[in-house]
């Protein structure tokens, strides 16, 4: 079943879930959801990869703070989502810039 990023999705779907550009490369997995303000939460952007599990379990911060290196969270915003497939997130073309 694939889905539009705009129809509703469970967040438990999207945790794990694979991260594929336009070519079917793997760029890493969702680790974290930045959500907007509820009481009606949409998807902002998904955070991938070690820094994105780094953020989800609030240590990303402290982690730089403590040992004085330059790491940001890499994230993909939900505009950049073309649809949703078990397992799999499909990116649109373009995407990812490298500005995470």
């Amino acid at each position: 079943m694939r889905q539009s990023p705009s129809s509703t999705v469970l967040i438990g779907d999207l945790l794990g879930s694979s991260i594929a550009n336009v070519e079917g490369q793997i760029i890493g997995h969702v680790a974290d959801l930045q959500l907007s303000e509820g009481p009606e939460y949409t998807v902002m952007a998904l955070f991938y990869g070690s820094s994105g599990w780094l953020h989800r379990w609030h240590v990303l911060y402290p982690f730089v703070r403590m040992f004085g290196v330059s790491i940001h969270a890499k994230t993909v915003p939900w505009k950049a989502v073309e649809s949703i497939k078990p397992g799999t997130v499909q990116l649109k073309p373009g995407w990812p810039h490298h500005h995470q």
